[in-house]
């Protein structure tokens, strides 16, 4: 099925690209199915009042959505997560300059909710696991005891409440997926990832997520390749397909580093000797997401606003249709849930800014979550 999908969709993108004869390898022609659906207004939280207070944020990076549209939202000033209602109506707060977990050190960056709206996160600094109930009173943490030193980048439940991580062992090039249970302090390899020499300024780590049946889906950090694993752990499937390298040059070294502030990343140069052969390019598909029957496949890809790609496929990865968003290389911004697109304002209408920022940069310091309806021709 996709043999035959992949074919006719490769005439159309030939066809597309004579009609509006964009030759530009670096700007491929994309055909833009809308993402979001222009009928349903777009809701948002945050707000462009600087004042520090709850609802308001400084910079909005670290975030989650469980799959009852609830969002949770990293707080770094207060110490604390915020949560909000799928309306974006505030409901309440985990932890906080007076709560115990004030003394493990950056929590509010890796975290996740189950269905039940419990939260759990992890403490990089403390190695640390942090557990707190739906309404935030209770509160425990465990040790991660593990013989190695690991540093976890992502975390997720399925739907029954199982808990997986996406960590990296520092020291090497390793990134896994651990199906992990830290109250019996196990810790079970799904899938591990080392092929990429690992950026000292950034990771471009594996990305993953998980369909209401409990499968996970998992990106390779060098191909435009997905591993699709069972709920028992077992590998279903690999989807391949073939896909235009892109070459990090000097100029996706260019980021802001403040609003409408530009600059490069000192010492690039070396850090690109480093690198090997495969590792000098960007992956191939640098983020996934999955909500309902639908995969969203985030390419390296850029169009002519430099968005990137976004390949839109069926649990068995058949092609519906391709669009493109705005997102960040190395940690994908986005959140798809029961319809919505969440993802922070990194979007800019400044074309002379988008065309000074590279790859490894965004358009916009966020400092609120869009939350957006999926145009009905995706979902």
């Amino acid at each position: 099925m996709w043999k035959i999908s992949n074919r006719i969709f490769s005439l159309i993108l030939c066809v597309c690209a004579v009609l509006t004869a964009c030759g530009h390898e670096d700007h491929p022609a994309i055909i833009n199915m809308d993402f979001f659906d222009p009928g349903t207004p777009a809701r948002f939280i945050g707000s462009d009042d600087d004042t520090w207070k709850t609802g308001n944020y400084e910079v909005l990076w670290y975030y989650a959505a469980d799959r009852k549209g609830n969002v949770y939202i990293a707080d770094s000033r207060g110490f604390k997560v915020d949560k909000f209602d799928s309306n974006g109506c505030y409901l309440l707060s985990f932890g906080g300059v007076k709560h115990e977990s004030l003394k493990y050190p950056g929590w509010q960056e890796v975290f996740a909710a189950d269905g039940d709206g419990n939260l759990a996160a992890y403490s990089n600094g403390a190695k640390k696991w942090l557990f707190f109930s739906h309404d935030g009173k209770d509160f425990h943490h465990r040790d991660f005891d593990v013989n190695h030193d690991v540093y976890v980048k992502k975390m997720m439940f399925d739907k029954k409440g199982n808990l997986f991580v996406l960590a990296h062992t520092p020291g090497t090039h390793a990134y896994s997926i651990l199906k992990a249970d830290p109250d019996k302090n196990f810790y079970g390899a799904l899938h591990t990832d080392n092929q990429r020499i690992r950026p000292l300024y950034q990771d471009l780590p594996p990305d993953f997520d998980i369909d209401d049946e409990g499968h996970i889906y998992i990106t390779d950090t060098i191909e435009y390749k997905v591993y699709k694993y069972g709920p028992d752990g077992h590998l279903i499937k690999t989807f391949f397909k073939d896909s235009p390298k892109i070459k990090m040059e000097a100029h996706d070294f260019y980021y802001q580093s403040r609003p409408g502030y530009i600059q490069q990343i000192e010492g690039f140069e070396n850090m690109l000797k480093r690198f090997n052969e495969k590792s000098r390019y960007f992956p191939a598909v640098f983020g996934i997401n999955v909500d309902g029957s639908r995969v969203y496949l985030w390419s390296s890809e850029w169009d002519e606003e430099k968005k990137y790609r976004v390949d839109v496929v069926d649990l068995d990865f058949n092609a519906v249709c391709t669009t493109s968003y705005y997102n960040a290389m190395g940690k994908n911004g986005a959140v798809i849930r029961n319809g919505y697109v969440h993802i922070p304002n990194i979007e800019s209408d400044n074309m002379e800014l988008k065309k000074d920022v590279g790859r490894f940069g965004v358009f916009n310091i966020p400092y609120k979550l869009g939350i957006y309806r999926l145009s009905g021709k995706i979902r």
